[in-house]
């Protein structure tokens, strides 16, 4: 591939992470916040001891959203020989990772679950950013948008839990306020995701209409 296809690829990466990042993160988050409320109205009480799992199982895909994304990228390069030595090198340290968290225990095996999911992400992204000079310091920039206003908006849903209310109304309160907060930061940030969500959604409308 050329320098200019190259470029144009590092460009699709970026905005990609952008605004995946900006649309999945709030939903995690948020998932991570409501997760006892959740669990207690939708399950019931005798499966509070899943509310742990699934705080664990919503952080994985957060992580590794960059690696899919890397991925994707190295077939889009058209690199098979890298992807192909990506995928020996992620196996090893998934399977010492499920064998351990077996031994320790299903908390342990769940931690394991996040652990080789980092360390998957940080070989993908190793190698797809030394062929299209995608640095770190870019990851960092194109995230930290979305990872600032997903934990602003996460820690202020979360103080809610201290209201002596019902599960199922600080369940309700929860979700709106985080919506509403979200697009609120979104607006005042001026996040240049919002904006391109806002008018790819108002463009659809209009082509439907």
């Amino acid at each position: 591939l050329s320098t200019t296809d190259l470029e144009k690829i590092k460009t699709m990466f970026s905005r990609s992470i952008r605004v995946l990042s900006y649309l999945i993160f709030p939903l995690l988050a948020g998932c991570i916040s409501v997760a006892r409320p959740f669990t207690l109205v939708v399950f019931t009480q005798k499966w509070e001891e899943s509310i742990y799992f699934i705080r664990i199982i919503c952080l994985v895909p957060c992580i590794e959203l960059v690696g899919h994304l890397s991925i994707q990228g190295l077939k889009a390069t058209a690199h098979t020989g890298e992807l192909l030595r990506n995928e020996l090198f992620n196996k090893p340290p998934y399977i010492i990772c499920l064998v351990v968290g077996s031994i320790l225990g299903v908390k342990a095996l769940a931690v394991s679950m996040l652990i080789s999911s980092v360390i998957g992400t940080f070989i993908n992204i190793n190698v797809f950013k030394k062929i299209i000079a995608y640095s770190y310091k870019n990851l960092f920039t194109d995230l930290a948008s979305a990872v600032l206003l997903s934990v602003t908006m996460a820690t202020v849903v979360s103080l809610w839990n201290f209201i002596p209310l019902s599960n199922l109304q600080l369940l309700i309160l929860q979700i709106l306020s985080g919506i509403a907060l979200y697009i609120f930061l979104s607006i005042l940030a001026k996040n240049e995701s919002f904006f391109y969500v806002k008018n790819l959604v108002i463009s659809k409308i209009r082509k439907t209409t």
